[in-house]
């Protein structure tokens, strides 16, 4: 039986008939899988030990065919927490991940660039391009400058612009973890703002624990999936012990609750 709680449509019940696999019998990408369709479906998460994942006895609604009495998409977020990590060493993360599937709302990417870059670039629908005397323009306005810092995911610069930017916007943009990445001349603008439309950043700094996008309720739950085990895997070739250092991972929607996993996944 379904039924619908806060717009978004629940399974109150679960079949008599349903398979059981075990955990521990699926692989990472096919976990990620078992979570969403937990966290969609209102299973309680103790049965993430013994989940359900034979899609066509247990017909639960796709991610992607939900629709809810809210206005706004729920995003879906990625939780992980750390252990026997020693952050007062210094340890941080401030990684660029390109996500293998876009999420419906790309990121929103800034140029500072001049001349043909700066055209290409603007033919290549950047969200915004500005320009050498922009820049200088911000330099003289820093609660401008935080605006644009809020407002943008990413950054990018062409080479010719770096040492102006690092001295007009280095001291804003640094501690953000949101310098711009340097673009060569001559480079293909266009793979660059592809590229980092399609990515998120992660970083971690005195903390042992980081959250991040891994998409929406609109898309499908497979293309979720594939961006959660995209992240959890290049930040394990970042941690000191790899998958080690992992404490607990938990998936949630913007207004709900989290669920956890709680098996160790095989890779």
């Amino acid at each position: 039986m379904i039924h619908s709680c806060d717009g978004c449509l629940k399974f109150s019940i679960i079949p008599e008939n349903i398979s059981i696999v075990k955990a521990e019998s699926l692989d990472k990408n096919e976990f990620f899988l078992a979570l969403l369709i937990t966290l969609n479906s209102g299973i309680p998460s103790s049965l993430l030990k013994e989940i359900a994942f034979i899609r066509e006895i247990f017909p639960i609604p796709r991610l992607g065919t939900l629709t809810t009495r809210c206005k706004l998409s729920s995003s879906l977020e990625l939780y992980i927490t750390f252990k026997d990590i020693d952050v007062k060493k210094g340890f941080a993360l401030n990684e660029t991940i390109q996500l293998p599937r876009q999420m419906s709302k790309p990121a929103a990417v800034c140029v500072m660039a001049t001349g043909d870059m700066g055209i290409k670039a603007k033919n290549a629908k950047a969200d915004e391009v500005i320009d050498g005397d922009g820049i200088n323009k911000l330099a003289e306005n820093k609660r401008e400058t935080r605006k644009l810092i809020n407002k943008y995911d990413f950054f990018l610069a062409d080479t010719k612009l770096m040492a102006s930017v690092g001295k007009s916007l280095g001291q804003l943009l640094g501690p953000r973890g949101k310098m711009p990445t340097p673009v060569p001349f001559n480079a293909p603008i266009e793979s660059f703002l592809s590229r980092f439309k399609a990515s998120i950043r992660v970083r971690l700094k005195n903390s042992l624990s980081l959250s991040c996008k891994i998409g929406d309720v609109t898309m499908n739950e497979n293309d979720v999936a594939s961006n959660a085990v995209a992240i959890i895997n290049a930040i394990e070739k970042k941690l000191p012990s790899g998958d080690k250092n992992i404490r607990k991972i938990m998936v949630k929607t913007t207004m709900g609750k989290a669920i956890k996993l709680e098996q160790k996944v095989r890779k």
